[in-house]
């Protein structure tokens, strides 16, 4: 769904309205917040260079004078890889919030276990 929305709408402007709708649902399935944003700004990163719509292809086509036709083709392996990405994020939510950890939100846990 979000890669199909991406491709239609900027970014930020589906961030500002799907959040406040999925968050609850979100959190009534017990699913990390986080890992669920790191999956929407994948998603939508990977609308903005797919066509028809996708406005960061349309910037890089209009810049570069290539014809969208040829950037679609060219970007086949792009799409292979950046689809790979997005399924394996998916599986394994460890992979994006690894780098939550150092940020503190494993220190905070411990510091509430060993208080208890």
């Amino acid at each position: 769904m979000l890669l199909f929305l991406g491709m239609l709408m900027e970014g930020t402007a589906l961030l500002i309205v799907l959040v406040p709708l999925l968050k609850p649902a979100v959190l009534a399935l017990g699913i990390d917040p986080v890992h669920v944003g790191i999956v929407m700004i994948v998603d939508l990163s990977i609308g903005t260079v797919t066509p028809p719509l996708g406005t960061v292809m349309l910037l890089v086509t209009s810049l570069s004078a290539v014809r969208m036709g040829e950037f679609v083709r060219e970007s086949g392996a792009l799409y292979l890889a950046l689809l790979l990405l997005l399924v394996l994020i998916i599986l394994v939510p460890g992979l994006s919030l690894v780098l939550t950890y150092p940020c503190g939100r494993v220190f905070s846990k411990l510091t509430l276990i060993k208080e208890s």
